[in-house]
């Protein structure tokens, strides 16, 4: 006997996989979380309209040399949206460095090596992007991930987006947040 779902604010019933970590209702637009512990903020990148996308996919058929010869030959037969879940973390680097400049010192005919010893600080700010999905990588977005944190900060709040529109599932992640910290310290 299949169990059915329901909204926890209007009953309606909603459809969900096991790697779902919230649902929004399609009829009330309430988020149900079904895992407490990851409960997290969430923020979403705005997609571009659909005419957009699909003007920058010709542009960049067109001027690929490999595609540009048969992009007359290509169709577009649908067009679908992907929820990729990536942890992103802003990260504050403060080191000290010393190292040798070697230079090469000509005067008249001849030359000499100086060595100069140096020592400074280094200090940085990022924000690096880790995919919490172990199969971002086979569907080729790694890419569109690594760009996340190259975009402008226009993220935007779950709760304030209208997520009725989007209709995507939200999968949990495949990786803890842990894991996460680890990668961030690697990178």
């Amino acid at each position: 006997q299949e169990t059915v779902v329901k909204c926890k604010r209007c009953g309606a019933p909603i459809e969900y996989t096991p790697d779902s970590i919230f649902v929004v209702c399609s009829y009330c637009g309430y988020t149900n979380w079904f895992v407490d512990e990851s409960k997290v903020q969430i923020f979403v990148v705005p997609s571009k309209p659909r005419d957009k996308i699909l003007e920058a996919f010709w542009n960049r058929m067109k001027e690929d040399s490999d595609m540009g010869r048969i992009v007359q030959e290509l169709e577009v037969v649908d067009t679908y949206g992907v929820y990729v879940p990536t942890f992103l973390s802003k990260v504050e680097v403060f080191s000290t460095w010393s190292g040798v400049e070697v230079r090469t010192v000509s005067s008249g005919k001849r030359t000499r090596i100086e060595r100069i010893q140096k020592e400074g600080k280094f200090s940085d700010r990022l924000l690096l992007s880790i995919p919490a999905r172990r199969t971002a990588e086979e569907f080729g977005l790694d890419e569109l991930i690594s760009k996340v944190s190259s975009l402008p900060p226009n993220y935007i709040k779950l709760e304030e987006s209208n997520w009725s529109d989007i209709k995507l599932q939200v999968l949990n992640t495949e990786i803890s947040q842990s894991e996460a910290i680890d990668e961030i310290k690697d990178k």
